[in-house]
């Protein structure tokens, strides 16, 4: 009968166990199907900006007729703030241009990617997330010797 007792609890722990491990498994599945909703809202977002815009808009936007590299040079040196990739797009959208393919989110990271390789554009990685904003280095002038 000792036995049993000393064991009584151990089963019990056991099974608090297993329940709290199942409670857990289950949040966490919610969790993901959660992170998964935000990120299609993110993307329906994105997708009814480009698809809402007036013809008036697109046409006449600030950003209507730039090429992508000096749109989003532009986007990120007009702002006061510091932008993420999703951030730039969305300035860019919202102000007239029109992207001409599926993968405009890529197209914008690398395009901000080679900014900052030369020179124009400043990075950091903060909370997982790339950052960007307008360099403050003075522009470099060369020297020509006239005779």
């Amino acid at each position: 009968m000792i036995k049993t007792k000393s064991r009584m609890p151990l089963d019990r722990l056991s099974l608090l166990r297993a329940k709290y491990t199942a409670q857990l498994r289950a949040k966490k599945s919610e969790l993901v199907a959660l992170e998964q909703k935000l990120a299609l809202i993110d993307e329906l977002e994105s997708e009814s900006v480009s698809l809402g815009e007036s013809e008036t808009n697109s046409k006449n936007g600030h950003y209507s007729g730039m090429n992508l590299t000096n749109a989003v040079l532009d986007a990120v040196n007009e702002s006061t703030v510091k932008l993420t990739v999703g951030a730039v797009k969305k300035r860019l959208l919202t102000s007239g241009w029109i992207p001409k393919g599926k993968n405009f989110h890529i197209t914008v990271a690398k395009t901000l990617q080679r900014l900052h390789e030369q020179g124009k554009l400043e990075t950091d990685l903060r909370s997982g997330k790339r950052i960007y904003w307008k360099t403050e280095k003075p522009p470099r002038y060369e020297l020509v010797a006239t005779g």
